[in-house]
């Protein structure tokens, strides 16, 4: 994490430093906090392509991927490419909808601590650019370390959320069979303002692999805590978090600075 806080000023510079930044950036906190909403379910909605190793890919068939791509396996290169401007027909109950492509690089057998990386190509998601990589690192059988220094996300309005993450997954396997996982971890980086912000995932955010194979991409639960600079001295914070009743419907809370509670968009 030294190793992140140590490169922001780098993306700081980027973004630039000056709160004047035009008229379609504000500090509305309902608005800043639907944008930080926004860049969290981007970040985790790939995850699970992320965890799937290549031995799984060579036997799970499209329609068990969210928004089913065309699945491109070159075994040799031990890489696989998700198309999701070549997507297959399926029947999902989710409605999130992707294009682009996803390209994944996995080390050889050989390795120790087996490591790949995930990039993405003209990849959206409900007209949200997410840009970058992703690298993953096995730890052992239900562990999975992901670091990335170079996540861009980027709305349809042109407003762009630059950040790193340090973050730990844990599976959920049950007869040699993925059926979910946790997250947790930090992620800093610089939002449109050019801000810094801090994003910690306080408590887990759990996902099911049966929610996530029919589109429903948000976790089951989970806490969140978002801290973002107001000039030199002083801070706001968002918490938020995720509840399920049962069913893959995941209802998010959003608590702002003020202690006001909305359901973000």
């Amino acid at each position: 994490m030294r190793k992140l806080l140590l490169s922001l000023p780098l993306i700081f510079l980027i973004f630039g430093c000056t709160e004047d930044v035009g008229p379609e950036i504000t500090t509305d906190p309902i608005k800043e906090g639907n944008q930080l909403f926004i860049i969290s379910k981007i970040w985790g909605e790939n995850s699970f392509f992320g965890l799937l190793s290549l031995m799984e890919y060579q036997s799970i068939t499209s329609e068990k991927l969210p928004d089913c791509p065309k699945i491109i396996i070159n075994t040799e290169q031990r890489k696989v490419t998700l198309d999701f401007d070549q997507t297959s027909a399926c029947e999902q109950i989710g409605v999130s909808k992707r294009k682009g492509k996803i390209h994944l690089e996995y080390s050889s057998t050989s390795s120790s601590l087996p490591t790949w990386t995930m990039n993405f190509e003209d990849y959206k998601v409900d007209d949200i650019q997410l840009s970058g990589t992703k690298i993953y690192t096995r730890s052992d059988f239900r562990t999975i370390q992901e670091s990335a220094e170079n996540l861009k996300v980027r709305t349809a309005t042109g407003l762009s959320h630059q950040f790193e993450s340090q973050v730990n997954h844990t599976l959920t396997v049950f007869n040699l069979r993925l059926i979910g996982f946790s997250s947790v971890g930090q992620l800093v980086g610089i939002n449109p303002a050019g801000r810094s912000f801090t994003w910690d995932i306080t408590t887990p955010k759990a996902y099911l692999v049966s929610c996530i194979q029919n589109n429903q991409i948000l976790p089951i639960s989970g806490l969140e805590s978002f801290q973002i600079q107001r000039g030199k001295s002083s801070s706001f914070t968002y918490k938020m978090s995720y509840s399920t009743t049962g069913d893959c419907n995941s209802q998010v809370q959003l608590i702002l600075p003020d202690g006001q509670t909305i359901s973000p968009s």
